[in-house]
């Protein structure tokens, strides 16, 4: 059976809100389902529960309705060493690594895997130098982690997470301190991955005009709902036009791109 994160009638927010007693609904009736071998793009305009989702979706934060499943089984009944193995999760929380340096950060990701010993096996340290190499992070690989650039950080947590060998990889605005070679660069990487290793990839990103281009689906949330589908649907039905066009900026789904009105 095909690796499958479903979300069935979930609604996410928060439990308490300080100036009501009731829970804060963000979106609800939530009804989507992600794949293996593809790469998923959330996007929604700022505030709209982005990064609300994923944190619920992996358990940090409770569902207030619904079940989020992997593989037929409920993400927040699993175990927690079985969780930290099966799914991997790079936020955009700042990490302090202490005197670490960018590969023992990396290292971390086999922590779920650790031996009583604490040693890396052979096969793990192949992996983390493949890692390492495949997104281009290892010629800084033995500097510490508070050393580097916002961007070299954000290739070691990815890192990280794909050592983990997860079978769900999420990841909250991974391309926010790349530079624009970077961030076209890390898409790709990312579908190449998904593909190759049969990973389910989910990503929020603000790069809306980058993730039609290179996500195979994408959730769109606004307005407390989330609809799904392929770029091109949410393209040809106005989807994408309805939730980011503004009275200046106007939406061409020729090119997928987004110009100003020119009057």
């Amino acid at each position: 059976m095909d690796r499958l994160l479903s979300l069935s009638g979930v609604a996410v927010g928060y439990r308490q809100h300080r100036l009501r007693t009731g829970p804060a609904i963000i979106a609800d009736g939530i009804g989507v389902d992600a794949r293996a071998g593809t790469v998923t793009a959330l996007l929604g305009p700022n505030g709209a529960g982005k990064s609300t989702l994923l944190r619920s979706i992996v358990g940090l934060q409770p569902l207030l309705a619904g079940r989020a499943t992997l593989n037929g089984q409920a993400i927040d009944h699993l175990p927690a060493p079985v969780r930290a193995r099966r799914l991997a999760v790079v936020l955009t929380d700042r990490v302090d690594a202490g005197l670490l340096t960018a590969r023992e950060v990396a290292q971390l990701g086999r922590h779920p895997y650790a031996r009583l010993t604490g040693r890396l096996s052979a096969r793990e340290r192949d992996l983390v130098d493949g890692v390492l190499h495949r997104l281009h992070a290892h010629p800084w690989a033995d500097r510490r982690f508070a050393e580097l650039s916002d961007g070299q950080r954000q290739r070691v947590l990815l890192a990280r997470a794909l050592i983990t060998e997860p079978e769900l990889l999420i990841l909250d605005e991974p391309t926010s301190f790349l530079d624009v070679g970077a961030r076209v660069e890390l898409m790709i990487l990312l579908r190449e991955l998904a593909a190759e290793q049969g990973l389910i990839v989910v990503v929020s990103t603000h790069e809306v005009e980058l993730a039609l281009r290179t996500a195979d689906a994408a959730w769109l949330i606004d307005d407390g709902t989330v609809r799904s589908g392929t770029p091109e649907e949410l393209i040809t039905s106005g989807a994408i036009a309805g939730v980011f066009e503004t009275p200046a900026a106007r939406f061409d789904p020729e090119t997928r791109t987004f110009g100003p009105v020119i009057s």
